[in-house]
């Protein structure tokens, strides 16, 4: 019998002992999952932490980056004013030349139509005051297309070569008198 109650008592200890380890082993679980959710919430913080940081960071680089499209974009505005507005000037003062040249070269015209009207027969002289119509009337139109050109050296090559053409009608009718 005293083996008897000896292994009762040696296996109630050990059932005890079976039982002292499951709840140590339970407690353990419990402790390490507790561990998991504390690091997974300070994992979750540093994440929020670190695109909140993220997104105002791009927000700081869009700002800068729209500011300094925004001046760039105003830069080339004023630089696109001016430059129309040293066309326009360019314009004006050609046109304002080029009429003054042509109203003398209409009065040249004219007295040369006169002289050669007399000397010519009618025929010729009508032959040349259309002539020299026609080559004032280039010369107008060239200057009415000024407005719309946005080419300023090839108009003042246009403007002068028809200036020149008409001075060159003048001349070649002088020539015939």
């Amino acid at each position: 019998m005293r083996r008897g109650i000896l292994c009762a008592v040696f296996a109630g200890v050990t059932l005890l002992g079976c039982e002292d380890q499951q709840q140590k082993a339970d407690q353990s679980k419990r402790d390490s999952d507790v561990k998991q959710q504390q690091i997974a919430s300070e994992r979750d913080k540093k994440l929020a932490d670190l695109k909140k940081k993220s997104d105002e960071e791009a927000r700081k680089i869009n700002d800068e980056a729209q500011k300094k499209t925004d001046e760039t974009r105003a830069a080339a505005e004023k630089q696109a004013t001016k430059a129309g507005d040293e066309l326009m000037k360019a314009k004006t003062t050609l046109k304002s030349d080029t009429q003054k040249s042509l109203i003398d070269l209409d009065k040249d015209a004219v007295d040369i139509e006169n002289a050669f009207a007399q000397k010519h027969s009618k025929a010729d002289a009508d032959k040349v005051e259309a002539d020299l119509k026609a080559k004032s009337d280039a010369v107008k139109k060239s200057l009415d297309g000024l407005g719309t050109s946005t080419d300023m050296d090839a108009a003042k090559k246009d403007v002068q070569a028809k200036l020149d053409d008409y001075k060159k009608a003048i001349a070649d009718v002088k020539k015939k008198m």
